[in-house]
């Protein structure tokens, strides 16, 4: 069984969470070094993906320029095997991702 978020949902939290949470590590003075926060996993290491948000203006359309393959069919990547990665999500995952719930799950809800 998997329970999924709506795409656009499953973006926007990730996106307020991020930003959340470099807020407090800035407002507690913990952020002396990105780099060491991601080494010593303060912070998970997908935020290596969004550095150029983080650092810079931090706006919406920023966000969802940066590469990541979080925002580059996440659910998809998952579903079909073909993980996050830094190469483009492939066209055929999704018929893959199809495959693979028809065959592994006996339900998929959102």
């Amino acid at each position: 069984m998997a329970i999924m978020r709506q795409p656009l949902d499953r973006i926007m939290s990730l996106y307020y969470s991020i930003q959340l949470r470099e807020i407090t590590l800035r407002t507690r003075k913990v952020w002396t070094s990105f780099q060491l926060l991601v080494d010593n996993r303060i912070i998970p290491n997908l935020y290596v993906d969004f550095l150029p948000w983080i650092e810079g203006q931090q706006t919406q359309t920023k966000f969802l320029r940066c590469l990541s393959a979080e925002l580059d069919s996440g659910l998809i990547r998952r579903f079909s095997g073909v993980g996050l990665n830094a190469q483009r999500c492939p066209k055929e995952a999704f018929d893959k991702a199809k495959r693979n719930i028809e065959r592994y799950f006996s339900l998929v809800g959102v």
